[in-house]
Parts: C-alpha cells; sequence; structure tokens
C-alpha cells in the first residue's frame, strides 16, 4: 500500500485546480433556457402555469414565494398580501 496515494495526481498540493470557481448563474442561465425552450416547443407559459397551480395549492404558493421573495429584505411587506386567503 506503500505507493497508493489519494486524490488527483495532476494536482499539486496547496494549488486550486479551478481558482475561478464555478461561473455565477451558470446552472440558472441553463434553467431558464430550458424552460424557455418548452415554452416554445409546447406553446404555454411556464410561468403562468406556475402561477394558476400554486394559486389552487396553498402549500405550493408558499413554497414558490420562499423561492422567490428574499429571506431579508429592506423595507416592509406589511399589508402586501392583505388581499389574499390562504387556508
Amino acid at each position: 500500500m506503500a505507493g497508493n496515494s489519494r486524490g488527483n495526481p495532476n494536482w499539486k498540493k496547496g494549488v486550486c485546480p479551478n481558482p475561478g470557481g464555478r461561473p455565477k448563474g451558470t446552472s440558472v442561465k441553463v434553467l431558464l433556457d430550458a424552460i424557455e425552450e418548452v415554452e416554445k416547443d409546447k406553446g404555454i407559459n411556464y410561468w403562468k402555469k406556475v402561477i394558476e397551480k400554486s394559486l389552487a395549492t396553498p402549500s405550493l404558493m408558499i413554497a414558490v414565494m420562499k423561492k422567490i421573495i428574499p429571506d431579508q429584505v429592506e423595507g416592509s411587506f406589511v399589508g402586501a398580501f392583505s388581499g389574499f386567503d390562504f387556508k
């Protein structure tokens, strides 16, 4: 077992193989491009479908809102959702 070493032998100790990291927003861009392609192919509006489904299912509405609205926002949203019934 003396000759077995762990890791990639092409990488030098203490040197990052990808110093720039993954480009920011890459996965989101790929997802948005895929949604746009499906919309064109099927002739539907994906975001409209998501909203329609979430209006019918309160738990889905909450999940969608958690993804869209940032966790911490400056200012106040008091009364912003006063017209909605989330029963």
